[in-house]
Parts: structure tokens; sequence; C-alpha cells
């Protein structure tokens, strides 16, 4: 069985290096097929000119359900008002909140300060399994990406508190204006606690985390799974794929 095994990983060797020696050729050919079509007259002429290594890539950008989200959010915080609202963020990708920062006074609670020198978005350095450090009632938004189900858990070096989501909403209830809306994703599927992963929620459960606020809208999108799914990529019907273990991220839209 040894040998075996050793064989194996030398034919596995043997490919890999035969793999990239046809590479280096393809690149060397298309290199110099390049360089031949550089006339006198080419405006680069003078440049020098040198071959890297492969730096070949996919054109496929995908459409991240952090894209999604982001845009799920925007366009609804637009259809709120035009006036400046004060919006406290957990998790979302800093592009989203240095985009809101351009109309709105954006907090967002970081771990650590990501050395965002250009947007207008206040960073808090700050656990957010510990309480809040704002006065009540002083937020009209709340948004956050994929993270409010990550709180306690220790993955980023948190603090770990089983009781930090609990806690964590009840902040929200507190800091929130009577009038807010909250703009969350998180994972959907069975009750479940995956350590070093996420905790996951059915929508009643998420509904009762979330009582002080009514849902007003969501969207569950079926490709943020393992699980490539035929069909619309965003849906309102929860997949049958998540009685099999899977989770997919839902976008939520609640109100009060």
């Amino acid at each position: 069985m040894k040998l075996l095994g050793d064989i194996a990983q030398l034919l596995l060797k043997i490919s890999k290096k035969l793999k990239y020696l046809e590479t280096r050729s393809k690149n060397k050919n298309n290199f110099e097929l390049y360089v031949s079509g550089i006339d006198k007259k080419h405006k680069f002429s003078n440049f020098s000119k040198s071959i890297q290594g492969d730096m070949s890539a996919s054109a496929l950008e995908r459409f991240s359900h952090y894209d999604a989200f982001a845009y799920f959010t925007h366009k609804r915080v637009r259809e709120i008002t035009k006036n400046q609202l004060r919006i406290l963020d957990l998790g979302s990708v800093k592009l989203s909140t240095a985009l809101l920062s351009l109309n709105h006074e954006v907090t967002s609670l970081v771990l650590v300060d990501p050395n965002d020198e250009i947007s207008q978005t206040n960073y808090l350095v700050h656990d957010a399994a510990l309480p809040l450090p704002f006065e009540s009632n002083s937020f009209d938004i709340f948004t956050s990406t994929v993270s409010v189900h990550l709180i306690g858990l220790g993955r980023y070096g948190d603090i770990i508190d089983p009781d930090a989501i609990p806690n964590f909403i009840r902040e929200l209830d507190r800091v929130l204006k009577p009038n807010s809306d909250l703009f969350i994703s998180l994972a959907l599927g069975k009750n479940a606690l995956k350590y070093n992963v996420h905790w996951e929620f059915e929508l009643e459960t998420i509904r009762s985390l979330f009582e002080k606020w009514s849902l007003e809208d969501y969207l569950i999108d079926i490709r943020s799974s393992q699980f490539h799914l035929d069909g619309p990529r965003y849906t309102k019907e929860v997949p049958i794929s998540i009685n099999e273990g899977a989770n997919h991220v839902i976008f939520l839209h609640f109100k009060r």
C-alpha cells in the first residue's frame, strides 16, 4: 500500500511539472507573438519588455451574497428618506458602509481599525458582546452583513460568550429609535450551533429574536450555499435543501 501511495505521489508531481512546462511554453510563445506586433511607431515601443510568471485568471467575477446584500440594503435605505440618518453597522463590507457614509452618519463596530482614510465612516473598535457605548434612541438604522450570528463565538479573537447574541439584540433595542429599521443578513438553516463557523437559525427563530421589530421583507440567496440549486437565485420559499443540512444566506428588513 505504501508503494502505491509513493507511486501516486510521484505521478502527481510529474503531472504538475508537465503542466508547468506546458504553461511556461505557452506564455513564452504568446509573449513573443505580442511583442512582435509592437513596431517602432507604437507608443510603447521604447518601454522595457519582460515576461513574468503565469498570471492568467478567470474573467468570471461573481456577484456574491455580500454584494447582493449591499444592494438590498442601499436600495431600501434610499427609499426611507433622502434626509441624513444615523446608521449603526456591524460587520458589513467596508465599501458598503463607505458608500452609505456619503449621505448618512455611519458608525461601524469593528474589532480592528480597517485603516480607511478616505470615507466618512466612523469606526469604533468595540466587541459586540459588550454593552454598546451609546445613549438610548441614538440610531435610525442598523445594518449587518452575516455577522450577528457570529457574536460571542471567538472566531475573530472576540469574547467567547454564549449569551452574546440575545444580549446584543437587547442593546440594539435600547440604542435604536422607536421607528428604526434593521437590515441584516444571517445564516438560514435548521436551528443549530456549528461551532467554529456560526449559529444557523430557522426563519421563525429569527422573527422571535427580533420580536421588537416586524419583518417587512426578506430574500433567500440559494446560491450562497454549497448546494448548487436550479431555478432563480433569490426566493422567499425556504429551500428543501435546508432539511438536508444546508444553510443559505437570508437578507432581512425589519421595521418598528
